[in-house]
């Protein structure tokens, strides 16, 4: 895609062109931020960063976000990795770090 068509779509979204155009999962940039700020701004009651809400929350906000996107970009979507290896990825990962390392110790002549 376009990084134009990009910008684009983030542009509208900050806008905050409207729901009546683009669906009832629209939100603006501003509504987000909003939505972050009534949920964290008080110290004294922060529930998106204190304790076990952290991740739950800001996992929520993203979903939220990628709605929003959606329903202007429909093709758009959020990246998503896991970060939990399996066993077997570990110790392939393993294996290649030390096979790297012999092949610099090779090449610096130390082996």
């Amino acid at each position: 895609m376009p990084v134009i068509l990009l910008w684009c779509a983030v542009c509208v979204a900050a806008w905050g062109v409207g729901g009546h155009r683009y669906g009832k999962h629209y939100k603006s940039l501003a509504d987000l931020s909003l939505t972050h700020l009534n949920a964290a701004a008080d110290r004294r009651e922060d529930h998106v960063h204190d304790g076990m809400g952290f991740l739950t929350q800001h996992v929520a906000m993203t979903m939220e976000f990628e709605l929003a996107l959606q329903s202007v970009q429909p093709h758009l979507a959020v990246p998503y990795w896991c970060a939990k290896k399996t066993r077997k990825e570990r110790k392939e990962g393993e294996k290649v770090k030390k096979e790297e390392e012999k092949k610099r110790e090779v090449q610096n002549g130390r082996r």
